[in-house]
């Protein structure tokens, strides 16, 4: 991925975080807030530009990547810390991640016998538990938030890649945290192609 970057023009800065089950999400959370944060600093030395950071990450990562943003953004509590907004973000670009635990839970439908949208169900608490931390969904914090609240999430913005055929992250996950994002970033345009693997790839670009 580094040699990729490279070879497009980029600075790349290739970096990871501690790992369940030896982190929770809040240490995972300050792994990349940390890294977003040392990047600002110093990657002048490298030939790079702090006012143009694109901050990616994939799956678990994209999941990160959404939830460092806007929980600094807004100032939560991270580590027992009030969190100070990151350096403003050229944009973010997020492949299939899953941003709302309530996607996966076919346990309570199965137990309210309801095919209706599950909002904070068994799953989503049981993985609060488990990761013992709390507002572990970037959606579901956006959801929260009144109108007029906020105006802007640190970045203009966001690039979305997800696959109708994905059976690991369902579809509806970026559509969720896309409709919770509009406001907030810049209105583009959808795009839809394929890839090699004959899956259907949807970049939605706001």
């Amino acid at each position: 991925m580094g040699d990729l970057l490279v070879e497009e023009g980029f600075v790349g800065v290739i970096s990871n975080y501690i790992l369940f089950p030896f982190g929770n999400f809040d240490k995972m959370f300050n792994d990349v807030y940390k890294t977003v944060e040392w990047t600002y600093k110093n990657i002048k030395k490298y030939g790079g530009d702090p006012n143009r950071i694109i901050l990616s990450g994939h799956s678990a990562g994209a999941h990160l990547v959404a939830l460092t943003t806007i929980k600094s953004t807004l100032r939560m509590e991270n580590l027992n810390q009030n969190l100070s907004p990151l350096p403003r973000l050229e944009k973010l670009v997020l492949f299939s991640g899953p941003y709302d635990f309530d996607n996966y839970d076919n346990i309570t439908k199965l137990l309210t016998n309801s095919e209706e949208e599950v909002d904070h169900g068994f799953v989503e608490r049981l993985a609060t538990v488990l990761f013992r931390s709390k507002n572990i969904g970037p959606t579901d914090i956006l959801k929260k938030i009144g109108d007029g609240q906020l105006t802007d999430l640190g970045f203009p913005k966001v690039n979305f890649y997800y696959s109708k055929e994905d059976n690991i992250v369902p579809e509806s996950s970026a559509n969720g945290l896309m409709a919770q994002f509009v406001g907030y970033v810049q209105p583009h345009k959808l795009i839809i192609f394929t890839i090699k693997m004959k899956e259907l790839l949807i970049l939605h670009s706001f």
